[in-house]
């Protein structure tokens, strides 16, 4: 697992991965540029310049505060609200609801960075469109996104799997299947 060091500084240097991202599309944007793309790669809506820096710093700033708020919050927001599996287990005592919040925070933060990163590649592949003789998007588009959604579908599995309950532990009450069993 990572430790809660690392993810802190990743999710730091994405959000500077986003900012220079940014402050490159505010220099060299032209003054029309397309905002949307339809299914065929090609553009459907077009905005100015500065309306298209203010929607790519609202959708920045939005998600990797929203995600990044989210696994700030992990240490206060009530269990209830985590949805996570063997839930029972992981809430059977204090330390164990310890490393469930601190994992929550982590993995929180490790999204977080690679949807900032994410983002900063749209606005790239955005100005790239924007500064060409044809803007559509092209393969680079299509390998970012399925790069991301690989990471993210990667990233949910390995979570799924690390909160698995430790071999040869249960919480109190619960057998190794997490039926509940008969007790004094």
């Amino acid at each position: 697992m990572v430790n809660g060091t690392r993810p802190r500084v990743l999710l730091a240097l994405a959000t500077a991965v986003f900012v220079v991202a940014w402050l490159l599309a505010a220099a060299l944007l032209p003054d029309r540029v397309p905002l949307h793309f339809g299914a065929d790669g090609e553009v459907d809506q077009w905005a100015g310049r500065y309306s298209a820096l203010a929607t790519f710093a609202l959708v920045g700033v939005g998600l990797g505060g929203l995600l990044g708020g989210i696994a700030a919050a992990s240490d206060r927001i009530p269990l209830g609200w985590l949805n996570t599996p063997h839930k029972d287990w992981w809430t059977a005592t204090p330390a164990r609801t310890a490393e469930l919040r601190r994992r929550t925070r982590v993995e929180g933060e490790v999204l977080a960075a690679a949807t900032l990163v994410f983002l900063a590649a749209m606005v790239l592949v955005t100005l790239r469109a924007a500064r060409s003789a044809d803007p559509h998007l092209d393969a680079l588009f299509i390998a970012v996104l399925i790069g991301y959604l690989v990471f993210v579908l990667g990233w949910s599995v390995a979570v799924h799997r690390r909160r698995a309950p430790e071999p040869g532990s249960a919480p109190e009450g619960r057998g190794q299947s997490g039926d509940r069993v008969a007790g004094p």
